[in-house]
């Protein structure tokens, strides 16, 4: 469903735990106009967030 490309392998978000529980939600509660991310790391008060698209610091 959501996918980021990171080097040659596809990255889902999936792969991250959001399923169709969280697609709900989002539809729900009209979302639909944020992109879902997960956060994937975090450094002291730094975090990397992997949406669909691309990898962000927060």
């Amino acid at each position: 469903m959501f996918g980021v490309i990171q080097g040659d392998t596809e990255m889902k978000l999936e792969d991250f735990g959001y399923n169709d529980i969280f697609e709900k939600f989002r539809i729900e509660n009209d979302l639909e106009g944020f992109e879902a991310g997960r956060i994937v790391s975090e450094h002291k008060e730094r975090y990397i967030v992997k949406t669909s698209k691309e990898e962000l610091e927060a």
